[in-house]
């Protein structure tokens, strides 16, 4: 058989498997008014957890409180977090926009499930602002560089004190505890994704 046909043949299959919706009469297509039903919370987190292949096999030391201790491991939180076992994470995250590098340490805790809810809390341990040796040269070539310093570093730290309680604490379904974790482990470091949940609260 020439290459031809073989390409005409290659291209009937292809549009014959690609056109459930074809009229069989006259070969006209006719879309499918069909709605594809959306993905549910829990097909989310789902796929979400694929992509963090996790050992379950692994065992963590756990604290004087009986906690597992899983240090900086972002494996060790999300799997704790299947179960709500109370266990202590942390981190260390930076964001640098603009030559403002902004970090911030936390700690993030899985507090156990209360009337069916997974209880998590964040403290922040510390907020640190670092201007890029750059972008201080370029301000120091201004004539009122050292006060734009300054004032870029007090209005950066304040901004991220608003944006970081000192502690805040969740309570989520079993689907939000999940997805919470993971985000936590991907580095978004916040899990107010879901602020009807979530509340500041005074550290004691």
């Amino acid at each position: 058989m020439s290459r031809l046909a073989l390409n005409l043949l290659s291209l009937t299959f292809t549009f014959a498997l690609g056109c459930k919706a074809c009229d069989t009469d006259g070969g006209s297509y006719v879309p499918s008014t069909e709605a594809q039903p959306e993905p549910s919370a829990a097909d989310e987190v789902r796929a979400r957890m694929a992509a963090h292949p996790l050992d379950r096999s692994k065992v963590y030391p756990k604290d004087a409180e009986g906690r597992v201790a899983c240090g900086s491991d972002a494996d060790c939180f999300v799997i704790q977090a299947e179960h709500c076992t109370n266990a202590t994470f942390t981190t260390d995250h930076k964001i640098n926009p603009y030559g403002i590098e902004q970090r911030v340490q936390a700690r993030h805790f899985i507090l156990g499930s209360d009337a069916g809810k997974c209880r998590f809390a964040r403290e922040v341990l510390s907020l640190d602002v670092t201007l890029h040796p750059k972008l201080i040269e370029a301000l120091k070539k201004k004539s009122d560089g050292d006060q734009l310093i300054a004032s870029m570093k007090t209005d950066s730290l304040a901004a991220m004190q608003r944006d970081n309680p000192a502690r805040e604490e969740c309570s989520f379904d079993a689907d939000q505890a999940l997805a919470a974790a993971i985000d936590i482990a991907d580095g978004k470091d916040r899990q107010n994704s879901h602020p009807d949940e979530c509340h500041e609260v005074a550290v004691q």
